[in-house]
């Protein structure tokens, strides 16, 4: 009984205190944090009634569209218009999501193996984590990865508007994950200040225990 009892215990987690500083509260502070309640409340509420807009709206699209688009082939958009607002649903050709081996299989029943040999195809997607490759072998990884241009389009490839490069990076120049302790420990108080208004400091509402939502 009572390995069942610990096994069903809720396990609690409890607080990194050192990462928490509980703020004594103004008047000023008191107020902000009521703003911040009733903004997330409206949030949520507001939420609520577009998903029940959205429903309706939505399921109306899905049962004229295939009427509508024999009409005009060209259709992109819906506009819900009243005297005060307009409401716009749009289609999105490209929106489907990924198909399991099962889903395939139900598609091919409710239509046909040429259909999907046709019409459904294996799309490849991949990221590159930059910040996992040392500094110094970026720019090298870079160019290996530009080249893949030249794979598809040729030796000769150019970047122009009709062959645009299959590779979208840029460079930034950032801190690095050592700045911000940095700038309490290795800075004077006029370095600090000086440094206060041209980087501020990152911060941002987050959720219960500072895991942002």
């Amino acid at each position: 009984m009572a390995a069942l009892m610990g096994a069903s215990a809720v396990e609690v987690k409890e607080e990194n205190t050192k990462e928490i500083i509980r703020v004594p509260m103004t008047e000023a502070l008191s107020e902000a944090v009521a703003k911040h309640r009733k903004s997330k409340e409206y949030k949520d509420a507001a939420k609520a009634l577009d998903d029940q807009a959205g429903k309706t709206l939505k399921e109306y699209v899905r049962g004229h569209v295939s009427q509508d688009f024999k009409s005009n082939p060209q259709v992109k958009q819906y506009a819900f218009e009243t005297p005060d607002h307009t409401a716009w649903i749009n289609l999105r050709p490209n929106g489907y999501g990924k198909m399991s081996d099962g889903m395939v299989e139900e598609v091919k029943g409710a239509t046909s193996d040429e259909f999907v040999k046709k019409h459904v195809g294996i799309h490849i997607s991949g990221t590159i984590n930059f910040s996992q490759i040392p500094a110094g072998k970026q720019n090298e990884v870079a160019a290996h990865l530009m080249a893949l241009n030249h794979v598809v389009y040729g030796p000769a490839w150019e970047p122009t508007n009709a062959q645009p490069s299959l590779v979208a990076m840029k460079k930034e120049t950032k801190p690095l994950s050592t700045f911000h302790q940095a700038r309490f420990t290795e800075l004077d108080d006029t370095e600090s200040m000086l440094l206060d208004d041209l980087v501020p400091q990152p911060v941002a509402f987050s959720g219960k225990d500072g895991r942002k939502k």
